[in-house]
């Protein structure tokens, strides 16, 4: 029998209430925990030719889940204090002393002259955004490394307390790790290997270097910190909301 992963199933339990037998009920057309429908449930409705019926009710047994009885009692009575749930994006970036060459305005006739040089020092935006709602949350860390995620992770946890926050990444060696910290409010999933097009994150990640640094040198790494923490202050939720519909119309162009 399929059972469903950790994630999948605490997602499940904040969107649905179990009936006193510990069961869930509700239709295929109901169903809004996508990872559900793809692990468990199409599966079973491709055994019995249902699988085109989206008025078929699906009853999953609590004894399917691989999740134990007071981790079940906890997340169903934590689902009644729960306000909103976000779909979030999450990703980092690296800035430093590095640069490459942009593209500029000059006077015809004149090859323009910028700045460049090659020192490697880096420091690290982590950030999470919802294109939706065009909310987003950064924090500007040491290394891309599971420590540097929990505590991503815990930030972020806290920021939105009161919500549940289904958080989309790229498959990084620091967002699967065996000890990655995941706080009870926060369902972490990934988009496919090599596919940074579908993280509307990748847009934000743009927006910064444009704004902030294109052609242009910093002396130590203490100013680029502080260049990238005035750039990510500059974007409101216009702007995350933008860049978010920019990533929706390259991917429908693509398909």
């Amino acid at each position: 029998k399929p059972r469903l992963s950790r994630y999948t199933w605490q997602a499940m339990l904040r969107l649905y209430k179990p009936d006193e037998q510990g069961d869930f009920r509700f239709k295929l057309s109901e169903l809004r925990v996508l990872p559900l429908i793809d692990d468990f449930v199409l599966p079973l409705c491709e055994r019995s030719g249902d699988v085109a019926n989206r008025n078929i009710v699906v009853i999953l047994s609590g004894q399917h889940t691989g999740i134990s009885a007071d981790t079940t009692s906890l997340l169903s009575r934590k689902q009644d204090r729960i306000e909103d749930i976000r779909l979030m994006f999450q990703d980092e970036a690296g800035f430093g002393r590095i640069n490459k060459p942009k593209y500029c305005w000059c006077g015809n006739g004149i090859r323009p002259s910028v700045p460049c040089h090659h020192i490697r020092e880096y420091r690290y935006a982590y950030g999470a955004v919802e294109p939706l709602t065009g909310d987003g949350y950064f924090l500007v860390l040491p290394y891309c490394n599971t420590v540097c995620m929990n505590i991503f992770l815990k930030q972020l946890s806290e920021k939105y307390a009161d919500d549940i926050i289904l958080l989309c990444c790229d498959g990084a060696a620091w967002h699967r790790s065996a000890v990655l910290e995941l706080p009870d409010n926060i369902v972490l999933f990934h988009i496919p290997p090599y596919t940074p097009e579908m993280n509307p994150i990748e847009q934000i990640w743009k927006e910064i270097r444009k704004r902030g640094f294109r052609n242009e040198i910093f002396a130590t790494l203490e100013r680029v910190v502080d260049r990238l923490c005035d750039t990510i202050c500059s974007l409101n939720h216009e702007n995350i909301g933008v860049q978010g519909d920019k990533q929706d119309k390259i991917e429908m162009r693509g398909d």
